[in-house]
């Protein structure tokens, strides 16, 4: 029996451009009949994760979000109600040798701001380099994103604190040899995830979209044995793995389809195929 489903965004709920499959609205819309709470676990802020479906209100204001690869966790409600679960954010030594590390090898550096304010949390991207592409789902001119060229000399000098998370935009052909360069250098100082080639996510060591299932778990009071979790990503395999019912998307990369053998995690069909709608009928109806 489900009693919580979890999910993805982007590639389990969302296509590619960022917006939602109404396959999967109607199966969320089928969860609030049956009386099933579900909430979004992503890379992405909170304020990113409910954009998407503004135009759906009924669903967002019933919807549990963690944002930041799970770093920060809020409840159910109306925008500025929001109760915060937690937050977690990077140790302050290790976030400058980070910015001095990016620095070093002329990264494009996304300073990922989430603080509390008087009318809820404060959050924004704030990028180093301007940039450009038409491939993304990432709107780098739309709300909550401001260019920075000093972002740098803003950080060295006390303006933004640690924050939740950052990521570095690099070149996908040198991913590997980064992320190894980072293990090396700061070994389990950070939590490293990555969900598009390219976009290396850096959190707080001890944080994965599993312990934010965990704690949201304790913080609504339901077993862990009794929760699904979905997605695709490299990221959101320590969710898969915590869950009583993990389900990776049969659109995941061939990589991290190679993960999965050998465990419990079922293989649901490609996001093209309606897979996350699917699966919330198949294990949660």
């Amino acid at each position: 029996m489900v009693d919580l489903v979890t999910f993805d965004l982007d590639g389990t709920l969302l296509d590619h451009s960022g917006q939602p499959a109404p396959s999967g609205l109607a199966a969320l819309r089928e969860l609030i009949d049956k009386g099933i709470p579900f909430a979004s676990i992503s890379g992405r802020s909170v304020r990113r994760s409910l954009q998407p479906l503004a135009a759906y209100p009924d669903l967002t204001r019933r919807m549990h979000v963690c944002g930041y690869n799970g770093a920060v966790g809020v409840g159910p409600g109306e925008e500025g109600q929001r109760p915060l679960l937690y937050a977690r954010r990077l140790p302050e030594e290790v976030f400058l040798e980070l910015v001095d590390f990016g620095s070093e090898r002329n990264f494009n550096l996304t300073y990922c701001r989430c603080e509390e304010g008087e009318q809820g949390l404060v959050e924004e991207y704030r990028f180093l380099c301007d940039t450009e592409d038409e491939d993304s789902a990432i709107d780098w001119r739309g709300p909550g994103y401001a260019y920075d060229p000093q972002l740098i000399e803003n950080i060295r000098s006390g303006q933004f604190g640690p924050p939740p998370k950052i990521m570095f935009l690099i070149d996908p052909a040198q991913q590997e040899r980064i992320l190894n360069e980072l293990e090396e250098r700061f070994g389990d100082r950070i939590y490293v995830a990555w969900a598009v080639r390219g976009v290396i996510e850096i959190m707080p060591p001890g944080t994965d979209k599993g312990v934010a299932l965990q704690a949201l778990a304790e913080a609504i009071s339901v077993p862990i044995d009794r929760i699904m979790a979905i997605g695709d990503g490299n990221n959101d395999l320590p969710m898969l793995s915590r869950a009583g019912l993990g389900v990776l998307m049969g659109n995941a990369e061939e990589e991290i389809q190679k993960a999965i053998v050998g465990t419990d995690i079922r293989l649901a069909p490609p996001f093209s195929a309606d897979g996350f709608a699917r699966s919330l009928r198949q294990y949660a109806g």
